[in-house]
């Protein structure tokens, strides 16, 4: 946005109200420890003097904690212990994208406590992306680009020789798979994804970004499908927040272009980018079916045979 306009005057010393937006994963609802059971397992855990220990709202495959101790504030995350290999996997996936320089927190231990599967990691630093919109609309371009480039930055992370296969989220639906079977074979490289890359799951100090969040879908493959993935949040999922302010979103979307152009190069240098907005249309339909109104499921449909028509 130029900062010579009329609206970036405008927008300079007004905060705007946004509603946070979430994308369910396909899970089964999380159990809930009972407090007892949260103090037994920070304890067991090293954590003995803990000052505060808050359930923060909107985790949908795992329970998620902010803890205070003194001199330091921590993430807990809790799954039942036979998806411990879930915390396992999110691990390698965050030490592949942190040595491709892409920050992320560091995790601290991984246990199994009393039937739960337990993940302690230092509490990410910077607020959510969506939180510096409302506050600074006027930087969303700014933001936009920070936003890209850390994307960029993790699909140009390559599958390292020694890693195995990871469990993908990327197994298609019958409906999936027939859009993905239009789509000409190439032998593209096989890169990091991160596939819920969006405004929640990334904080920020206001100009960068801090921390990439929320690894649990992470796998290998065409960066195509993380590009569209994003995409497709941005405009099923994210466009409910800027309905009275669309220009924030508008201007915030072009930043992301740019700031992924400027380190991997622009979307445009991909062909069949039309059927992987598709896909991610289907895919994101899925996401959301468990608390999808029959308005959502027609606007998803419509924006997918959208794309599908200039395939």
């Amino acid at each position: 946005m130029d900062k010579n306009s009329e609206r970036f005057k405008e927008l300079r010393h007004k905060k705007v109200r946004l509603i946070p937006f979430t994308v369910e994963k396909i899970t089964e609802s999380p159990i809930r420890p009972t407090s007892l059971e949260t103090t037994g397992i920070l304890k067991k855990m090293g954590l003995s003097s803990v000052e505060s220990c808050v359930e923060i709202q909107g985790g949908f495959d795992s329970r998620v904690f902010r803890i205070t101790a003194p001199g330091a504030a921590y993430a807990l995350r809790l799954l039942p212990s036979q998806k411990y290999d879930q915390f396992i996997q999110e691990k390698k996936m965050m030490d592949i994208a942190a040595r491709n320089g892409v920050p992320v927190p560091k995790v601290r231990k991984i246990q199994k406590i009393d039937g739960w599967a337990v993940m302690l990691m230092e509490w990410g630093e910077g607020q959510t992306i969506l939180e510096a919109l409302a506050e600074g609309p006027e930087n969303a371009e700014i933001l936009g680009m920070g936003f890209g480039k850390i994307q960029a930055r993790i699909n140009q992370a390559a599958i390292p020789d020694c890693h195995g296969e990871p469990r993908s989220w990327l197994t298609p639906s019958r409906q999936e798979a027939e859009i993905l079977s239009a789509i000409p074979r190439i032998d593209s490289k096989a890169v990091l994804l991160h596939l819920d890359y969006h405004p929640l799951n990334v904080l920020t100090d206001g100009r960068n970004v801090t921390v990439v969040l929320d690894w649990a879908n992470a796998t290998f493959g065409d960066c195509r499908f993380d590009i569209a993935r994003t995409f497709s949040i941005f405009q099923l999922a994210g466009h409910r927040n800027f309905k009275l302010h669309p220009q924030i979103l508008a201007d915030f979307e072009w930043g992301w272009r740019k700031g992924y152009a400027e380190l991997a190069g622009p979307f445009e240098q991909w062909d069949s980018m039309n059927l992987f907005y598709a896909w991610s249309g289907e895919r994101l339909k899925r996401d959301l079916e468990a608390r999808m109104t029959e308005e959502d499921k027609k606007e998803i449909d419509r924006w997918t045979a959208d794309w599908l028509k200039n395939k």
